[in-house]
């Protein structure tokens, strides 16, 4: 195989190059995706567009393992006073709604499970941690 001349290499380059972003972009175009429906299951209705674009920027500025550590930290009664303020503003949310009564009672019920779900989370954490 002849040897490429230095301009048919700084090519072949350039064109690895468009390649390569071409593939980040895709990839980062698909986890960014992936991460919005995580997002669509969670019931933010409450807040703001601006509040959520609030604490996702701090949230992602300050890291994910900072993130966490700081919200669950939180005293209990802190964090039961915000659990029992965001089911009531979806409660009211699905009062309000032009919902069914039937796609109502569906909500209700998977916002009680969620409520159950993150007590006992709660629970399993004071036990780990002796609280």
């Amino acid at each position: 195989m002849p040897r490429m001349t230095e301009r048919e290499r700084l090519a072949d380059l350039e064109a690895r190059q468009r390649k390569v972003a071409q593939e980040i972009g895709q990839t980062r175009r698909a986890l960014r995706g992936k991460y919005a429906a995580i997002v669509s299951e969670l019931p933010i209705e409450f807040l703001t567009e601006r509040e959520l674009r609030d604490i996702l920027t701090h949230a992602i500025r300050a890291g994910g393992t900072a993130s966490v550590a700081t919200l669950k930290a939180l005293p209990p009664e802190e964090r039961q006073r915000i659990e029992f303020e965001i089911a009531n503003r979806i409660e009211h949310e699905v009062r309000t709604s032009a919902e069914s009564p039937a796609e109502q009672n569906i909500r209700v019920s998977i916002n009680a499970s969620y409520a159950q779900s993150m007590q006992r989370v709660e629970e399993g954490e004071q036990a780990m941690w002796g609280r």
